[in-house]
Parts: structure tokens; C-alpha cells; sequence
């Protein structure tokens, strides 16, 4: 049941902005054609990238994605024993990356070179459910 949920989630995510689709199709074509999306064999995992677009998106200024889960809550569940609640009328927040005139090549060249050059390993750990970095 969980899995459902989180696929709820991020198909949310994924209708807020078509950027969102579009970014997240090219990284995991990028990582399946060098055969680096299967957990199983010690790379990330098709899952794991899509909420590394999706942080990616919501840490840009500005922002193309909010973080549902610090929304008012409109979607509420327990899957698994665990309390899953955030903001699901993404039809509301359609224009909430309007703001942002990144097209979709800009977006992938920053996407790869964050997390190339950006993106703190050793210190920083990403958060979708909070929409930063976890120190």
C-alpha cells in the first residue's frame, strides 16, 4: 500500500509543471542507457532518481515545485503504519513555477552539474517531504 502512495505522490508532483515529466524522462533514459538504475546491482534506483528531480525543482529560485507536505493537508492515509498526509489538488498549482523561465535544456544542464559539483555528499541529505536538506 505504500508503494501506491508514494506513486500517488509523485505522479502530484509530476502534474504540476510539465517540466517535471520531461526532466525526470531525460535523467532516467541518461542513467538507463548507462546502466546505472538498478539498485539491485549497487547504482540508484529509477525511484531515487525522480525524487532527485524533484528536489531539484523545488530548491530552484525560483522554485518550480513546492513541497506538498508542508501544504495544507488535502490527501491523508496510513499505509504500513505510517501517517502519510499533503496537498493533492495540484490542478490549484499549475502556475506555481510560472515564475521560473528555465526552459528544459538549461534545467538539465543544471540538474547534472548540482549534482556533480553542488550537492554536499558527505553532509547534506535530500528531503522531498520537507522540501530542503537534512543536516
Amino acid at each position: 500500500m505504500l508503494a501506491v502512495v508514494n506513486t500517488k505522490l509523485l505522479r502530484d508532483y509530476s502534474q504540476i509543471d510539465v517540466r517535471v515529466q520531461q526532466l525526470v524522462l531525460i535523467v532516467k533514459y541518461w542513467a538507463k542507457s548507462r546502466k546505472i538504475n538498478e539498485a539491485y546491482r549497487g547504482t540508484l534506483s529509477s525511484y531515487s532518481y525522480v525524487l532527485m528531480c524533484i528536489h531539484f525543482l523545488q530548491q530552484r529560485w525560483p522554485a518550480i515545485l513546492p513541497c506538498l507536505q508542508r501544504m495544507g493537508t488535502t490527501y491523508s492515509t496510513t499505509a504500513e503504519d505510517i501517517e502519510c498526509s499533503y496537498f493533492d489538488r495540484v490542478k490549484e498549482l499549475r502556475n506555481f513555477g510560472i515564475r521560473n523561465r528555465e526552459n528544459l535544456s538549461q534545467l538539465v544542464w543544471a540538474f547534472f552539474h548540482y549534482w556533480a559539483y553542488c550537492h554536499d555528499y558527505v553532509n547534506d541529505v535530500i528531503s522531498v517531504r520537507t522540501g530542503d536538506l537534512l543536516r
